[in-house]
């Protein structure tokens, strides 16, 4: 159903670590602009929400912490947010 061009990405942590600081790296990569996008919901169990959404792009972003130690990590941004309502929950901080 998905098709056959089909690529796996998810956030990755070179190891456990107590230092919650992380800054971008170099070699942020440009995944895809308006493909499907399937992620993880919050339910006891598995369950997936699959998407495709105008006006998005995925990168993939490199993140180091104090330490040293390296994580990559997946952001969705959405373009233009302007016909969004202003009291959603992703302008919440």
């Amino acid at each position: 159903m998905l098709g056959k061009n089909i690529q796996l990405l998810a956030n990755e942590l070179e190891k456990e670590t107590d230092e919650p600081v992380f800054t971008i790296g170099r070699g942020i990569q440009n995944m895809g602009e308006e493909e499907l996008v399937c992620h993880k919901m919050m339910y006891p169990y598995a369950v997936a929400l699959c998407h495709s959404i105008d006006g998005t792009v995925v990168y993939k972003v490199l993140l180091v912490g104090n330490d040293g130690t390296k994580a990559t990590a997946l952001s969705i941004c959405h373009r233009d947010t302007s016909a969004w309502s202003p009291i959603t929950l992703l302008f919440r901080s």
